[in-house]
């Protein structure tokens, strides 16, 4: 199955027609008013999925870089997924790379809820260290 077939057969099964990659090879998913994934394509049996954590002034990335460092470190440990930053829209991310040749709608499903779980612990983490992010709507 291509990762398009498996964002469509994923789509039906959430009830979003229509799911598929852009000419760019990516889509995104609004998952509620603060949380939003980027589905990004990486090669024909890879996807990149993206949760997006939110935004840090450039104080605040200087700030947790350590912390973060650490998280990545732990994250690791786990084979799991990893923190990275995107400096231009100054944007935390926490990235999962999959293999989606073998992949079902069902399977994405874990995947995408997995990431959102990750999402939701590193704020919470993050507001304990008194690091705050900016959700983005």
């Amino acid at each position: 199955m291509t990762n398009q077939e498996l964002l469509i057969q994923f789509g039906n099964h959430v009830g979003i027609r229509n799911l598929k990659l852009d000419q760019q090879g990516s889509c995104q998913l609004k998952i509620n008013d603060s949380r939003n994934i980027i589905i990004n394509e990486v090669s024909e049996t890879t996807l990149l999925i993206c949760g997006i954590i939110g935004t840090l002034t450039d104080g605040q990335a200087t700030a947790a870089a350590l912390e973060l460092l650490s998280m990545n470190l732990l994250l690791a440990r786990v084979n799991g997924p990893y923190l990275c930053w995107q400096p231009q829209q100054k944007t935390l991310l926490i990235c999962l790379r999959v293999d989606s040749g073998e992949m079902d709608a069902i399977a994405l499903g874990e995947n995408l809820s997995y990431l959102l779980q990750d999402v939701e612990q590193i704020c919470h983490a993050l507001k304990d260290k008194q690091i705050f992010v900016e959700e983005i709507v």
